[in-house]
């Protein structure tokens, strides 16, 4: 049995423009030597103008723009892999769709030209003989990695071989985070729980 929510964003999707063609396409793209990006586009969609890129994300829609920066280079990303691989080399791309949980769809220019120089940059920080300075902002709160740049030094300035050394180190330190996490939880019973590594 379906939820009424699920059926209307059935119907809500089904009126999107384009015809779906595939769902969650894997791409893959060589950038440099050994250095690869990768990306699974969620649903993709043919018009007779070209493709369209679909991004469904269960987020709330962004308050004070049309799409988060993420979002917007994300499908970006995924105009550029579409560029490089024979599937869909000469066939051009439309636009974006971005999905939001309010399932209103925001109509995007996909700018595949720009990630070229992202890429640059990313091989460049890659290639340094220590990590650059920590800069938070909010595209952090996002960002997978986001835990382990609380334990690094803000100044950055770490080289590779310590870099390869963090698990050695930081493997005790969460053991014993998550043991005080433990006893903190039995010890204070409250209607919200921790959660531990």
């Amino acid at each position: 049995m379906h939820t009424m929510l699920d059926l209307l964003s059935r119907a809500l999707k089904a009126d999107l423009s384009g015809r779906v063609v595939a769902t969650e396409v894997r791409l893959s793209r060589e950038v440099g030597e050994e250095l690869y990006l990768s990306g699974k586009i969620d649903v993709l969609r043919w018009t007779r103008e070209g493709y369209i890129i679909q991004e469904d994300k269960s987020s709330n829609p962004p308050k004070d723009r049309r799409v988060r920066h993420e979002d917007q280079l994300q499908v970006d990303a995924y105009a550029f892999l579409m560029e490089g691989d024979e599937r869909y080399k000469n066939i051009p791309i439309k636009s974006g769709v971005i999905l939001y949980n309010d399932l209103r769809p925001i109509e995007i220019k996909p700018e595949p030209a720009r990630i070229p120089k992202i890429l640059e940059k990313m091989k460049a920080t890659l290639e340094l003989d220590s990590l650059p300075e920590i800069k938070p902002n909010t595209r952090c709160l996002y960002c997978y990695y986001s835990p382990l740049c609380q334990v690094l030094p803000k100044e950055g300035g770490l080289s590779a071989r310590q870099i390869h050394e963090l698990p050695q180190f930081l493997e005790p330190l969460l053991f014993l985070w998550s043991k005080t996490t433990e006893q903190e939880t039995t010890a204070t019973p409250t209607s919200t729980s921790k959660i531990g590594i």
